[in-house]
This record gives C-alpha cells, sequence and structure tokens, in this order.
C-alpha cells in the first residue's frame, strides 16, 4: 500500500521536488469489509480521549474507545469501534475487541498494512495506570498482537507512521508509575524495537499528550507541544527522520499547552494544527506547518474551542477530518468536522 511519488509545489516563491514515500490513498482493496459485520447506523456519542486513524486498506475512518461524556459515564472508558464511511458514522460489532481505554495511540501501518492501537489507559485499577498491548485493526475485525517486547505502560504517548522508514514512530507518554518517557520505539512486521537516540540532547524531552504526524512534503515526522514534568506545557517543534531528532523550533510558533488536532492535509501540502489546551483555556485556532515554519490561518468558521480530538486525513473527502470530544466547559460536542482549501465545515 505504499508508493514513491514526485510532490511538487510553491512555496516562498520557489518550486520544490520531494521525491518521498506516502500512503498510496487508493480505492479501498476491500470495500465491503464492513458489509459483512455486525454494525449499526447511529450517531456517534460525545467521547473523550478516543483515538481514530484512517483505515487505507478497507478506505475508512476508524474510531476506538475514549469515554462516553454524553451518558454522564464519562469517568469510564469503553471498547466501541466506529467506522465512518459515506458520510455517516457505524457502530461496528467485532467479535473480539481490545479492551476498554482512553489516551491509546494509533496510526495506520501502512508497509504491514492494518491500524496499529497501542497503550492507553483502562478501567480496571490494574490498567488505570496504563496498558502497553499491541491491535491490528483490518477488514473489520481486531487481533491482539504478541510482541517479544513493547513500550512501558503509557498514558498519553505520541505515534505516527514514518514514510520515510516504512514504520511507526512512538514516543514518550506517561508510565503507570506516574514518570513521563522520552524514548523512541518503531513498530513494524509485527515487532517493537526501541530506537537508541543518544544522549537526552538528541531527543525531545519527556512529556505525554504531544502531537505528532508524517510530514508528507517536508518529509519527517513532526511531534509538537505536549504536557513535560511538573505538567510544564511546552510548544517545542521537533522532526525525527533515518533515527534522529532534531529541534526545529523557532520564535512564531503555537501556544505552549497540549495540542488538539495535528495532522498533514495531502491536499494542501502542509501539517494542520487545530485547537488544544493553554493556560487553561480552551482554544479553537488553526495553524499551517510547512518547510520547517509555523503560521496562523484565520478560516471564515471554525469548530468551537476544544481540547485534545481525534483526527486524521480521509483522502476519499480529500480533507481533514476531527472529532470534537469535549469543551472546557465540559458541554459535551458530538461534531465532526472537515477543513478542506483553508474552510472548516461541519460534516
Amino acid at each position: 500500500m505504499r508508493n514513491s511519488l514526485v510532490h511538487s509545489s510553491l512555496a516562498f516563491g520557489a518550486v520544490f521536488l520531494l521525491l518521498t514515500t506516502v500512503p498510496t490513498f487508493a480505492a479501498p482493496s476491500h470495500p465491503s469489509a464492513a458489509a459483512n459485520l455486525p454494525l449499526s447506523v447511529t450517531v456517534l456519542p460525545p467521547v473523550d480521549a478516543a483515538s481514530m486513524a484512517y483505515d487505507a486498506r478497507d478506505g475508512y475512518l476508524v474510531l476506538f474507545g475514549g469515554a462516553n461524556v454524553g451518558t454522564g459515564n464519562g469517568s469510564f472508558y469503553s471498547n466501541e469501534t466506529w467506522i465512518r464511511q459515506a458520510g455517516h458514522w457505524i457502530q461496528l460489532h467485532p467479535v473480539t475487541s481490545p479492551p476498554a481505554r482512553g489516551y491509546g495511540a494509533m496510526a495506520y501501518d501502512d508497509r504491514d498494512g492494518y491500524v496499529l492501537l497501542f497503550g492507553g489507559r483502562g478501567n480496571s485499577p490494574s490498567v488505570n495506570g496504563g496498558l502497553n498491548d499491541s491491535w491490528s485493526f483490518v477488514a473489520g475485525n481486531w487481533t491482539r498482537l504478541i510482541t517479544p517486547i513493547a513500550p512501558e505502560r503509557q498514558i498519553g504517548p505520541a505515534m505516527a507512521f514514518d514514510s520515510g522508514s516504512g514504520k511507526v514512530i512512538f514516543f514518550g507518554g506517561e508510565t503507570r508509575a506516574g514518570w513521563l518517557r522520552n524514548d523512541t520505539w518503531q513498530f513494524s512486521g509485527g515487532n517493537w524495537s526501541r530506537i537508541a537516540i543518544g544522549n537526552l540532547t538528541h531527543s525531545p524531552t519527556a512529556r505525554k499528550y504531544a502531537a505528532m504526524t508524517y510530514d508528507a512534503k517536508d518529509g519527517y515526522v513532526v511531534l509538537f507541544g505536549g504536557h513535560g514534568r511538573a505538567t510544564l506545557p511546552l510548544n517545542d517543534t521537533w522532526a525525527f527522520s533515518h533515527g534522529t531528532w532534531r529541534n526545529i523550533t523557532n520564535a512564531h510558533s503555537p501556544p505552549a499547552g497540549i495540542p488538539g488536532a495535528l495532522v498533514f492535509d495531502f491536499k494542501a501540502g502542509y501539517v494542520v494544527l487545530f485547537g488544544g489546551l493553554h493556560g487553561g483555556s480552551w482554544r479553537n485556532d488553526t495553524w499551517e506547518f510547512s518547510g520547517g515554519n509555523w503560521t496562523r490561518v484565520f478560516p471564515p468558521s471554525a469548530p468551537p474551542p476544544t481540547g485534545p480530538v481525534a483526527e486524521s486525513y480521509n483522502p476519499v473527502a480529500s480533507a481533514v477530518v476531527i472529532v470534537e470530544l469535549n469543551s472546557g466547559s465540559r458541554v459535551t460536542h458530538d461534531q465532526s468536522w472537515s477543513f478542506s482549501s483553508g474552510v472548516w465545515t461541519r460534516v
């Protein structure tokens, strides 16, 4: 499901050609994968701390878990699986599902051809401090992946598929003991391996709730923000490629704190950042990241201020898609929004 493409774009008055490996996003190879599964078409409930990724093999967005804040039972996480297809949210009922969780990491593993789910916070006391199980999702079914080693039990790690190396990259999170991590792992062929980065100056500082995505135009994984030790809000920007982290922070950056959505917009050719938590306030600002620089943009309308959201790029709609999880006042939103050509639209 991978393809080498030459991307041509205009930036700063010059033409840049980039040879990179990016998800194909071709027509679904199994367009009827969900049709043969138990499912129900209904309204997606407002959820907090869910995980979402685009399943390029089967051609739909996948959302898993989170706390259903619409029922007043928001302190307990679910193990519901939802897909978004043809403009509708559909709940699947797989025979096997991962345990309930929130704040898990999810990314589409383009090399292995499935959505990968790892870690998060469970419901019972034994897993409330974090999970470290790995699951694959393909053709509407979940499968537990038994790996010889894996990252520690983590809450709020960052994870993205690195098209340059063909591996899923995993960073940070909070352990069951409450320690923040700054180790980097990679996942490929059903196995985890830790990447030796060297001394700490060559890696982002320990953190949780950072945002991470692959910048297909500039050819590296981008990590932004999060909460550091003593809940210190961060707004540094890092690039990861060829097994190495580089600090690419500049003076003009989004506010420090927990970022909302961070996803590469294949249609526009830049990374989009939306919302987040800064100084105790929820935001609904929109930023573009391209060529190592952040630029704030001002769409004519925007989703309500929100904290961490479930986000992905939907190539069928040629748009960034986010699912609103909550607002600072805990007024819940069962809203889905798309961002295309610089405009936010409720869908």
